[in-house]
């Protein structure tokens, strides 16, 4: 009876174990990787808008460039203040140049052609490397998190 009631309480103890490591590492985790994984697919989303945009007002513009900086007509344009959250108009005094991230907190300010050739290679980066990163890091987390709770409802039998 000491032995079955010794083996009782140690499964009880590795069942707590678990819960715990579930909700206070797994849960948070797993947030956090459907978290990264939704930010490099707004990134993706967000560079292939400005792709659209570049490529717009590259068919647009006109085939004489202006023969002074003072003949680029200024633009009127509202500018994303903090990740979606604040917006303010700004007045472009040269929309044939812009600036565009290039990771890492770098921006660099470049004109369109570079701008497309800039937006490419990021967008080449988020799809080719970070994205599967971090669906694959969100998958292995599910995964942990799937097999943990399973176990968790294979212990509540006993």
């Amino acid at each position: 009876d000491t032995d079955s009631e010794d083996c009782t309480e140690l499964l009880l103890s590795r069942k707590r174990d678990l819960e715990k490591f579930v909700d206070g590492v797994l849960r948070p985790a797993q947030i956090s990787a459907e978290r990264d994984e939704e930010s490099v697919r707004s990134d993706v989303r967000s560079y292939s808008e400005l792709r659209s945009f570049v490529s717009e007002r590259l068919q647009s513009r006109p085939v004489r460039a202006p023969a002074s900086a003072s003949d680029v007509a200024e633009e009127e344009a509202v500018v994303d203040l903090g990740h979606g959250a604040m917006y303010c108009r700004a007045v472009v005094p040269d929309p044939s140049r812009m600036f565009v991230h290039i990771g890492m907190g770098f921006h660099v300010e470049l004109n369109m052609e570079e701008s497309l050739s800039a937006i490419d290679a990021r967008m080449e980066f988020l799809e080719s490397e970070a994205l599967p990163r971090k669906v694959q890091r969100n998958a292995a987390v599910s995964t942990d998190l799937e097999r943990s709770l399973s176990l968790l409802r294979e212990l509540k039998k006993f």
